[in-house]
């Protein structure tokens, strides 16, 4: 099943970072908690979900990391950021048709100024799994058009300012962006875009500026180019009216640069093949009868940002179709997902190709080669 897949990737990824930290950085002294609240509500795509929304979503939040003190090269990088697992819970706007959405993720939390100000802003990135609660079911939840499965991707983008209140505690508050889809493995696949502003405490066992190493660390890697060759695999559901799966494969070449000591900018070229696309001709009410074998076949041109955090890395991809045979698909694609290098020379990663900014198409299995210099 593909969501026991997701998570072994997930659980690996972790684990494979986490170890690479610790064997010479993680103690217990650099342990952290923090709570959250929410309160927001859910960004409508569509008509039909707005006219169900009756509340605004209240929700919480709670996470469990440590902070890294640079005795790593990428700690510096990012200004010694504070890696963890969480978890995330709210309603969705109707509880009745829409239900609740709970989510454990891994995060990336990091703050752009000084860590000896008082006060600071900062991101975090969450990727991680979603339960819905409810789903589309054609006899007992037929006006749930948005979401036909239960568990779903989980990604959350927050803005945050903390003040320091005491060597130990923060306060914290800002804006999350939350996004709850399938990736198309079942039909619907709307999903869910939140907005909600939090307020929250963190607590820290020991003051993290007080543990930061002063010996600047280099970066092993001194390639300062990179060409990556690689596959991907998926499946989509496209219709709510049948279960059937497509596959859908994908090769991609991509170019980059090193710009930081983790951060890499390129572009990626990548061609589709996907087995859906004659069914999308066939569903409309009148159907286009138009079609033909070149259609499978469609080609995206992605600028990338890659932020490379030892092995594992994040991946940015926004971009254009060179060539769609779907109108509705429309000109923007994007690709959002998480990298994990081994064996010096190869890759492993899993990631969302979507539609538009929100519209997932499907989730992409991926591997590939690494050529550096």
């Amino acid at each position: 099943m593909w969501i026991k897949k997701i998570i072994i990737a997930l659980i690996i990824l972790f684990i494979s970072q986490l170890q690479g930290i610790s064997q010479t950085l993680f103690s217990k002294k650099q342990l952290y908690f923090e709570g959250l609240s929410h309160y927001g509500f859910v960004a409508p795509h569509h008509n039909y979900m707005a006219y169900f929304i009756n509340e605004h979503v209240q929700g919480f939040q709670i996470n469990a990391g440590i902070f890294t003190v640079g005795n790593k090269y990428w700690n510096q990088s990012y200004n010694y950021p504070r890696i963890g697992l969480g978890y995330y819970h709210s309603g969705l706007g109707n509880r009745k048709i829409y239900g609740q959405l709970d989510a454990f993720y891994l995060y990336v939390d990091r703050a752009f100024l000084n860590l000896n100000n008082r006060f600071n802003f900062g991101n975090r990135i969450s990727f991680g799994l979603g339960h819905i609660s409810k789903k589309f079911d054609l006899y007992s939840n037929n006006y749930n058009i948005a979401i036909g499965s239960n568990l779903n991707v989980f990604l959350q983008y927050n803005f945050e300012g903390t003040v320091r209140l005491t060597s130990s505690m923060q306060m914290k508050a800002g804006v999350s962006l939350i996004h709850s889809s399938n990736g198309s493995i079942k039909e619907p696949n709307m999903g869910f875009n939140i907005v909600t502003s939090f307020v929250g405490l963190q607590y820290s066992l020991t003051d993290q500026r007080n543990c930061i190493s002063k010996d600047q660390k280099t970066n092993p890697d001194t390639s300062k180019n990179q060409l990556i060759a690689s596959i991907a695999y998926g499946w989509k559901s496209i219709s709510r009216f049948h279960s059937y799966e497509y596959p859908v494969y994908a090769l991609s070449l991509e170019y980059s640069r090193k710009i930081s000591k983790s951060g890499w900018l390129g572009m990626a070229l990548t061609g589709y093949l996907d087995r859906s696309i004659k069914k999308e001709f066939e569903i409309p009410i009148i159907p286009d009868t138009t079609f033909k074998s070149s259609d499978y076949y469609s080609f995206a041109l992605n600028p990338s940002y890659e932020m490379r955090m030892g092995k594992l890395a994040f991946l940015f991809q926004p971009g254009i179709y060179l060539k769609y045979s779907v109108k509705d698909y429309g000109l923007i694609t994007n690709r959002i997902g998480l990298r994990y290098y081994f064996r010096k020379q190869w890759i492993a990663g899993v990631s969302v190709k979507a539609h538009w900014l929100a519209k997932a198409d499907f989730v992409e299995w991926n591997i590939g080669y690494r050529w550096k210099k």
